[in-house]
């Protein structure tokens, strides 16, 4: 697609322009032996939602309500759900009751935070300490993505935003979706580069096409037959385009990644 020529009008059309633009074509998932079999037989990937997650810390902001009751009545009649006068009377509610303000944008959050599901990606391969966290310690495998082979599931990569600080956020004020504390993790985290993909009021399974999976990475710890099950059940299901590579140990406590001669 040429960008300058045209404006993106379908999923497919909107990856290409990002992927243009620096968003990374090729994302990564690592996963354990189990969930990578349970993967490639169903070719479904898993959304899940924020409360899964390992880190307490993840997808919160700390809220703060420091709103005029102009923002919040330009907040109730951008809903659509009230009349002039309710939104009004609310507005002026939230000014003599700021607790009650802080505890209906928590509530909003949390409600759409159940319903939203996340697809967490890496820009890495390579990483020692996420094949041994999401890999079962190097045992499992590495999942190379194409994410224009199928824009559905893919739409769209955001990248995750790593703060030394919690981020105050006034959600009323700001006028931003509930999903921006999706993208903010403690720079702890800053070594996976991680990638989100987030669709709003569903999560859990989701398709994506074969031809979206072009690479299996496996650990250099996974055990020979392991490797082998995931080599043919590849082959039966004719998924003859997906290369296959393993992980080796280097010098200096790199990792490199090796294709595999397969006939």
């Amino acid at each position: 697609m040429n960008s300058m020529n045209s404006f993106p009008s379908t999923p497919k059309d909107f990856l290409e322009l990002a992927v243009e633009q620096g968003t990374p074509r090729y994302l990564y998932q690592y996963r354990s032996k189990d969930k990578a079999l349970r993967f490639l037989k169903s070719m479904q990937l898993y959304f899940a939602t924020a409360s899964e997650f390992n880190d307490p810390y993840d997808c919160n902001l700390e809220l703060v309500n420091d709103s005029t009751e102009e923002d919040w009545l330009r907040f109730f009649q951008g809903t659509g759900l009230m009349q002039p006068a309710e939104c009004k009377l609310h507005a002026r509610r939230m000014m003599f009751h700021p607790d009650e303000g802080i505890r209906y944008i928590e509530d909003a959050i949390r409600r759409q935070q159940k319903k939203t599901g996340i697809l967490c990606l890496t820009t890495k391969n390579n990483d020692n300490l996420m094949w041994a966290h999401y890999a079962d310690s190097h045992q499992g495998i590495c999942i190379q993505y194409d994410i224009l082979q199928d824009p559905v599931p893919f739409f769209f990569p955001k990248k995750v935003e790593y703060d030394e600080h919690t981020i105050r956020f006034n959600y009323i004020k700001d006028q931003a979706p509930a999903t921006e504390a999706l993208f903010h993790k403690h720079s702890d985290w800053a070594y996976e580069e991680e990638y989100r993909i987030v669709k709003i009021s569903t999560h859990g399974l989701c398709p994506v096409s074969p031809l979206a999976v072009r690479e299996i990475i496996f650990g250099c710890k996974m055990l020979p037959e392991d490797r082998q099950e995931i080599i043919d059940l590849c082959r039966n299901k004719g998924y003859r385009h997906i290369h296959f590579a393993e992980v080796q140990k280097g010098k200096d406590y790199q990792l490199s990644i090796q294709p595999l001669g397969l006939p």
